[in-house]
């Protein structure tokens, strides 16, 4: 029902979670910009984990490389939808040996929900911590309003796609070139 369906897009009905992130429709994303007084984060300075919590260097892993990075949770339902697209687009691009890497920006309102999350239905990529000050930097630098949301920058932290989600749901890897 059409009730159903705003409530899916907006999450208006749902538990606000940390930083006061709600679902949206892609739609809502075209004005993503970074807004954050702050000294922007630079992805290669992040320090990531991997499904295992072991823990990889920004500045090991995404030299040269596209990062998309997922703000999403588990909570929110559009989420779960579109985590098995990205994991499984993720792995293709892998295949494919395109330079890019997929980092989730968990906005789970736990750590146990985000490794929860992580194990169940995401790809094999990595994570901020959840400790992590960076982790509510990176929304706040993005101006995410609404998650999922799937933002693609270089390794300084430009923005190359604004809203790569549709890019993704076409399955298309090659529209990573394009990036």
């Amino acid at each position: 029902s059409l009730v159903w369906h705003n409530i899916l897009l907006n999450c208006r009905d749902w538990t606000q979670p940390p930083w006061n992130l709600s679902c949206s429709s892609p739609a809502s994303l075209k004005s993503l910009e970074i807004r954050s007084n702050r000294m922007p984060i630079k992805p290669i300075d992040l320090t990531l984990l991997n499904k295992e919590k072991k823990e990889f260097s920004g500045k090991d892993l995404l030299p040269g490389k596209k990062i998309m990075l997922y703000f999403s949770a588990h909570w929110c339902p559009p989420c779960r939808s579109f985590t098995p697209v990205l994991a499984k687009f993720y792995a293709e691009a892998k295949a494919a040996n395109k330079a890019v890497e997929c980092v989730f920006v968990s906005c789970d309102r736990d750590e146990a929900s985000m490794w929860s999350y992580m194990n169940e239905s995401h790809g094999d990529y990595y994570v901020v911590p959840f400790d992590a000050e960076e982790r509510k930097g990176l929304s706040e630098q993005y101006g995410v309003s609404g998650i999922p949301c799937l933002v693609v920058v270089d390794e300084e932290g430009k923005v190359l796609q604004k809203n790569a989600r549709n890019d993704v749901q076409a399955g298309n890897v090659g529209c990573i070139d394009g990036w």
